[in-house]
Formats: C-alpha cells, structure tokens, sequence
C-alpha cells in the first residue's frame, strides 16, 4: 500500500487550520464555547500552528458525559483547540485510507452511513433469496472504542503513513486520553479522529474478507460486521475464522448466524420483501424530537439543531418499504 510522505507541513499550514476551524463550526456557532473561541480568533489558530510547526503541541483533557442513544454511552469531548487540530488531520489523512477502505465499509465515509448498509445487506438478500433460504453473520465487538490496543493501532497507522512528525501527532492523541481503562488501551467515542482509527483497526479484516474467503457477502458499520450466504454451516465456520482474525487486533466480539428474515439491526427490521423499522428505534427517535422540542422552547438548543433532530427522525422513514411502519411513526409524531 502506497504510505504517505511529509504530509505533516500539510496539516499544520495555515489554509488548512482555517478550513479545519470552518468546518469545525458548522451548527456550532451559537454555542457559547465557540462563541468565545472566536474571540481573537486569528491570533488563537496561529498560536496553534506555532505550536503544531514546533512540535510543542500537546492534547488537552476531555470533558465526559453521558448519552443514552438508545445505549448508555460514555461521550468524551475534547477542547475546541484539540477538536479544530483533530479537523485538520482528518482534512488531509481521510482522502488517503478513504481510497484504500473496501467498498464494503459504509461507516464514517461521505455519501454513505447506516442507509447505505442497510440497502446494501436489502438488495444482497433479495439476490441470494432466488437459491434458497438467506442466513446472516452478525459479529458486533465488545465495547470496540475502549477495547482498541494501541500498539495494534500504531502498527496500522505506520504501514499507511511515512511522515514522522505526523506520527508522533497522532501518537499523542492516541497517549492523550486518560480514562479508567488499562494503559495502553481505548480510545475516546467522540474524537472525530476515533472515526478515522476505527476503520483504519479493521482495514486487514476488510481485505481478508475482500479476498474472497466465503461464499456470500460483506457489509461493515462501524464496529458491526454483517455475512450474508445460502449456507448456515459455511457461515458459522466462517464465524470462527473471523473471530480469531477480531482476537489477533486484541479485540472480542458476540456473534450470531440467524435467518435473515425477521433480523434485527441498525435500527430495522428485514424481510425478503423489504424492511421496517424497528419499534424500539420509533420510539427512542419520537422520544428524542419531544425533548428537542421542550429544549427548543426553553432555548437550550437552536432552531438548526432541532432541525437536525427533526431530519434524522424524516430520515427513518426512506429506505423502509412496508408502510404500516411509516403510518405509526407519523401518528406518534402527531401526537406530540
């Protein structure tokens, strides 16, 4: 694989910070945070890149909260500095492993996300349905963010990357979170960089199952592996192969191999003649637009983050063909 050389000077450069702080505020910029980062703006993004140009820079801590989407997940935000340096990285390093993904990975790439992969595994299982039943392999890693071993991590990182100076960056962003977690382990759910590092751990298991190891077909979201096939016994071998491939990165996973129809996962439900969505996802989105709503009314949140919680919910509704489901999920919104 190609790697990638002095690409530090471009990630540090002026035109890339201020495009990094550009896209960085997008519907942020009523917030209060943000609102005095930009004070003295100008002389606060080229203290920055001083720092980053010397190689003084060092990562701040994190703010921790929790979100409950529908799981209970433990949210680490950086700093605005921290975040707008995170932004710049992946301005120049994404465009490099995003040529290098399989087309199989729908997670964190533009113009793709969860329905993309949910369309994908629709359209797959209508094709194997023709030869007989569908089964699916579901493996979902265990708490993948707090599980991922940085030496692993490291080592993938160097085969795709040359610049040492943006390793050592990265290497402190990846040292710079302190949690509760074993040294050398985990890395925080909300660093728009764990995104890119999540990818980039099982890129060798993306290529393994590119090379045409089974007979079926492969989807990935996120930390969320899907195996489609005719045949339950080459699923269920396949199963294991995938397991000790998941065990050598140092991560574990749960694993099922089910009839496709009537599985659940990213939010819908599947059958051989189309999709719905889940109740459990219908009721946790209109719960979600309530308390937008009471947020909005009391101005805790702007208009254009109720809006975005108001798309998202629209959004449900697109890739889904069995039309009872839409009929319910616009009736709980009515009666809101």
């Amino acid at each position: 694989m190609e790697t990638l050389l002095n690409c530090y000077i471009h990630i540090v450069s002026e035109e890339n910070l201020w495009l990094a702080w550009k896209l960085f505020r997008r519907g942020k910029r009523k917030r209060a945070d943000v609102r005095a980062f930009e004070r003295r703006l100008e002389d606060k993004l080229l203290s920055l890149r001083r720092e980053l140009a010397n190689e003084t820079y060092r990562h701040g801590s994190y703010r921790r909260f929790v979100v409950h989407d529908p799981k209970r997940r433990m949210i680490s935000a950086p700093q605005i500095r921290d975040q707008v340096v995170h932004q710049a990285i992946w301005n120049v390093l994404f465009p490099h492993f995003d040529r290098r993904f399989s087309a199989a990975v729908h997670s964190c790439r533009p113009g793709r996300g969860t329905q993309s992969a949910v369309l994908k595994i629709a359209k797959t299982a209508r094709r194997l349905s023709g030869r007989g039943k569908v089964w699916i392999l579901h493996l979902d890693v265990v708490k993948f963010f707090d599980s991922v071993d940085h030496a692993a991590l490291r080592g993938n990182l160097r085969r795709a990357i040359s610049c040492p100076r943006t390793l050592k960056l990265l290497d402190g962003i990846i040292d710079g979170y302190n949690s509760d977690l074993p040294i050398g382990r985990g890395i925080p759910l909300g660093n728009l960089t764990s995104q890119l590092f999540c990818n980039v751990m099982l890129m060798s298991v993306d290529r393994w199952m590119d090379g045409g190891n089974f007979a079926g077909s492969y989807a990935r979201y996120a930390d969320d592996l899907f195996v489609l096939g005719n045949d339950r016994s080459s699923l269920n071998g396949l199963s294991r192969e995938i397991i000790d491939k998941l065990l050598s990165l140092g991560l574990r996973c749960r694993f099922r191999v089910v009839r496709y129809h009537g599985f659940e996962a990213l939010g819908k439900r599947f059958f051989y003649d189309g999709m719905a969505i889940r109740r459990s996802t219908r009721v946790n989105a209109v719960f979600k637009l309530k308390t937008a709503l009471l947020a909005y009314a009391s101005g805790a949140i702007s208009a254009n983050w109720l809006d975005s919680v108001a798309a998202s919910l629209n959004g449900l509704s697109r890739p889904v063909s069995d039309p009872r489901w839409t009929k319910k999920l616009g009736k709980d919104i009515l009666t809101i």
